[in-house]
């Protein structure tokens, strides 16, 4: 008997490996920021630990003491006089250091983290490309537009476009756009203000991209490029039109028609129930592990300024979870933690070596704005105590550093505990 594989169809003790290997770059990257910018500022740094817990590997070169530890979930810049208790007051220490050097030296850790993520995107932009919509079918747009659902879009400005990439980023200078449409049997010129072409909508085919190992749409022989028709004899003409029947239909049975090279095919299915956030809220719908059908475009010299782009979106996404976390629209119980980054790593090489690098990206991404929460130990922790000393012009004493750091310690590991908690309840659900 082979080992038993989990619903992701990955090995798990095969998916350790390459999460060792990301949060080992993005901790380097991570620990690099705090490094260069303490020797930049004059500051002697005593050690840089990648790992914590008993050292497996060390080198030392000139005053820095390079080491590898055994736990490799973190890492740490150890700089000459941090706490003020064991500082002597000489020059290259932390303490004696102003508050705005102090402060750049806790920011430059999240940024590197950020940079690390705006070349990750880039690189997967330039070589591997984004996925993108592929039609320039209209599903709706601004009433103002007069353009109807069903309008083809032929050419923008008098540029043809070949897929919704081509719709939204065609170059377009002045205040009116000229779109030539297909309406039916016509082609016909519309006239828009420039600012409603990232209002409209596509209509997006109802075409399946990537199969879920092991999911609903994967066990009943479905695959990548098969076009829905139909589902319990309803015609399905878009992906709305296919999602919406299937988050409705949550574990009842439902018949599919589907188009596979021109050849008409038919087969059952039951979605699993799982939760979702839909309208920002989070709500239990049927799914079936399928993807929209995107084709990987490569963007050329425009693939850098859309890495910063991604950066800024999955910033936007991180935030807009945390904001429904605090006003309780979502429950700490949707944290996840180090299973949780095992699990997706594996998964995430699963699919390829672009999607890893993407899913670096990203937790790269996570990693730098956890570390900006002002919360003690945290970066943001920090960058809160040395604002606060600026503000009052005098440090705080040691004792309620010591208290705030070990309060804000206990507090991680609790929460570190917890999140680890809510990824073994996952995998036993």
């Amino acid at each position: 008997m082979g080992k038993k594989r989990d619903r992701g169809g990955y090995m798990p003790i095969v998916s350790i490996l390459p999460a060792i290997i990301a949060l080992s770059i993005l901790i380097i990257a991570h620990e690099l920021g705090h490094f260069l910018a303490a020797k930049r500022s004059g500051i002697d740094v005593l050690e840089f630990s990648l790992g914590f817990g008993p050292r497996i590997f060390r080198l030392k070169r000139n005053e820095t003491e390079y080491s590898i530890r055994l736990l490799l979930l973190g890492g740490y810049v150890k700089m000459a006089g941090e706490e003020r208790m064991t500082a002597s007051g000489s020059e290259g220490e932390f303490c004696s250091k102003s508050a705005n050097i102090r402060a750049k030296v806790i920011l430059f850790g999240p940024v590197s983290n950020f940079i690390l993520a705006i070349l990750f995107y880039s690189c997967v932009n330039l070589f591997y490309g984004v996925g993108v919509i592929d039609t320039t079918v209209i599903q709706d747009a601004p009433e103002a537009t007069t353009l109807l659902k069903g309008d083809e879009i032929l050419s923008i400005q008098g540029t043809d476009v070949s897929d919704w990439w081509d719709v939204t980023k065609t170059q377009r200078d002045e205040i009116e756009t000229i779109l030539n449409i297909e309406r039916g049997d016509d082609t016909i010129s519309v006239s828009i203000l420039s600012c409603y072409i990232d209002s409209i909508i596509p209509l997006v085919p109802s075409i399946l991209g990537h199969i879920e190992s092991g999911s609903p749409a994967c066990k009943a022989g479905l695959m990548r490029a098969d076009r829905v028709i139909q589902i319990n004899g309803v015609k399905v003409d878009s992906w709305e039109d296919m999602v919406g029947i299937i988050q409705k239909s949550a574990n009842d049975s439902l018949i599919f028609l589907f188009n596979r090279q021109g050849k008409p095919l038919t087969t059952s299915l039951i979605p699993e129930e799982r939760e979702t956030v839909i309208d920002g809220e989070l709500k239990k719908v049927g799914m079936i592990g399928a993807a929209v059908y995107t084709k990987r475009r490569g963007l050329g010299l425009y693939s850098f300024y859309q890495g910063v782009k991604d950066v800024g979106h999955t910033i936007y996404l991180t935030v807009s979870f945390l904001r429904q976390l605090i006003i309780g629209r979502m429950t700490a119980r949707h944290l996840g933690g180090p299973i949780s980054i095992v699990r997706f790593a594996g998964q995430s090489l699963a699919w390829g070596p672009w999607t890893f690098i993407s899913f670096m990206a990203f937790l790269s991404c996570q990693l730098a704005i956890l570390n900006l929460i002002p919360f003690p130990p945290l970066d943001g922790g920090h960058l809160l105590l040395t604002l606060i000393e600026k503000i009052k012009r005098r440090p705080l004493s040691q004792k309620v550093v010591s208290i705030i750091a070990g309060l804000g310690f206990a507090l991680l590991i609790l929460l570190m505990l917890y999140v680890t908690m809510n990824d073994i309840i996952r995998i036993f659900s």
